[in-house]
């Protein structure tokens, strides 16, 4: 039996040659009739679809990038007579392999107990209803619900890895609550949960209301708070927005792995419990610069000894973006963002920075300082020595002394502006060759008042 291949550490990763996950939409061949089909599925498979040795040249392709989670789907994959072989072999030479069936009777316990045993990563199924009534109709064959149940009961009993795929729409959208409540019960590790987008089979009328979709992102970020399971959005965007409008900051939560979602809730919890006293701290208390000058020196002696370090200046300022967002220090985000502008970083980088386990437009030593400042900031959680190695990959042991210290140094600036106040907004970045001569360093914290 191949062993499952070890998802890699994201903070090694070059998303500018290796893609996170590929999907690979292997057959048209389906034995279901789902209303809204994106690929318009039918009872026979096409003729060109890739035989089985074009289909490991294609996992030779996709190995040669990295080692990507590849999903096959359809259709339904179990309608290919080589499946099974084919997740072999990808598992063989190091990618990890997961699988989205039909919920028919192709997807038997003995099947399940070759793909477990061809080393597959995780089954991923369609459930849509709470009821049979609601998911069969939905996916046009009776008795597809009981199918669905009794492969996640199997799957879940020979140890694989499941996840749930639901898509919200206008045939289930009444039915959210007796969802979540069966959901709780099915030991999965992941709800991800599609909104339908009106090409294949699906129209227009199959779509919610934007009041509808509302509701349905706030309910999925309480959810998020408990659930035992984690959760994913597809086609939705805008549920960032709404996750960020909960919290009062940018966390990164979508697409987060259970190792970090643990840090984020723990943040969650204690913003909104704080969430008051920092909508009332945007303005100054007292102007600590003036009480504790020397305090203060001290401050900016230790940033400017992190500035002059030898550490790039845009992964510094990329730190102090992360610690803020994590901390939702908004004096210090607008102050390191406009100082980020000013240095020329991109808009992108910046907008995307609370998501970069899953934007590509990071450097393999980008990524580890950002998964370093993660876990330095939420240290209650602790540091791991698989942290530590993956990072000393990329930092000499004199870096990472000098970005740890980068790291304590927002951290006090943060807890300086919310917890004593600062001006939000009124930090404008001087110009690069005046910050240069000037005396305190260039990129400093609130200063004190004039």
């Amino acid at each position: 039996m191949p062993a499952t291949a070890v998802r890699p550490s994201l903070a090694d990763v070059d998303f500018a040659t290796t893609p996170f996950i590929v999907i690979w939409e292997m057959t048209q061949a389906c034995q279901l009739a789902c209303l809204h089909c994106r690929a318009s599925a039918r009872p026979f498979r096409d003729s060109a679809e890739l035989s089985t040795d074009e289909a490991m040249r294609l996992l030779d392709e996709i190995r040669a990038m990295g080692h990507p989670l590849v999903v096959l789907t359809g259709g339904d994959p179990l309608e290919r007579p080589d499946v099974v072989r084919i997740v072999e072999y990808g598992t063989s030479i190091g990618l990890r392999m997961a699988l989205t069936p039909s919920g028919t009777p192709r997807m038997s316990e003995a099947v399940l107990t070759e793909l477990r045993d061809a080393g597959l990563a995780r089954l991923a199924v369609s459930l849509d209803g709470s009821t049979a009534v609601i998911h069969d109709r939905f996916r046009g064959v009776d008795g597809s619900y009981n199918w669905t149940l009794r492969m996640l009961a199997a799957a879940r009993t020979m140890g694989l890895s499941t996840q749930i795929n639901t898509t919200i729409s206008r045939h289930n959208r009444d039915d959210l609550e007796p969802m979540i409540r069966l959901l709780g019960g099915l030991g999965i590790a992941l709800w991800s949960v599609f909104f339908i987008v009106p090409t294949g089979r699906a129209r227009p009328g199959d779509l919610t209301t934007p009041d509808e979709h509302e509701a349905v992102f706030h309910r999925l970020y309480d959810l998020s708070r408990t659930a035992p399971f984690d959760i994913k959005t597809t086609a939705a965007p805008h549920y960032r927005r709404v996750v960020l409008q909960r919290q009062g900051r940018v966390l990164s939560r979508c697409g987060m792995s259970r190792q970090h979602r643990s840090c984020s809730n723990q943040s969650a919890d204690a913003n909104d419990d704080n969430m008051q006293r920092q909508e009332n701290s945007v303005t100054r208390r007292l102007d600590y610069a003036r009480v504790a000058p020397g305090a203060v020196h001290a401050m900016y002696a230790l940033q400017q000894y992190t500035q002059s370090s030898g550490l790039e200046h845009s992964l510094l300022e990329l730190v102090k973006l992360r610690s803020s967002e994590i901390n939702g220090c908004a004096y210090c985000l607008d102050m390191h963002s406009k100082d980020a502008r000013a240095a020329g970083e991109t808009e992108q980088r910046i907008y995307v920075l609370s998501a970069w386990r899953e934007a590509p437009f990071y450097t393999p030593r980008e990524r580890a300082a950002l998964a370093w400042t993660e876990a330095v900031t939420l240290i209650p959680n602790g540091v791991t020595d698989e942290l530590y190695e993956s990072v000393r990959e990329h930092f000499d042991e004199k870096e990472l002394v000098d970005l740890t210290l980068a790291i304590v140094t927002i951290n006090g600036w943060n807890r300086l502006a919310i917890s004593l106040g600062a001006d939000v907004g009124s930090y404008q970045p001087r110009p690069r060759a005046a910050s240069r001569a000037a005396a305190a360093p260039d990129h400093h914290e609130p200063a004190p008042a004039r």
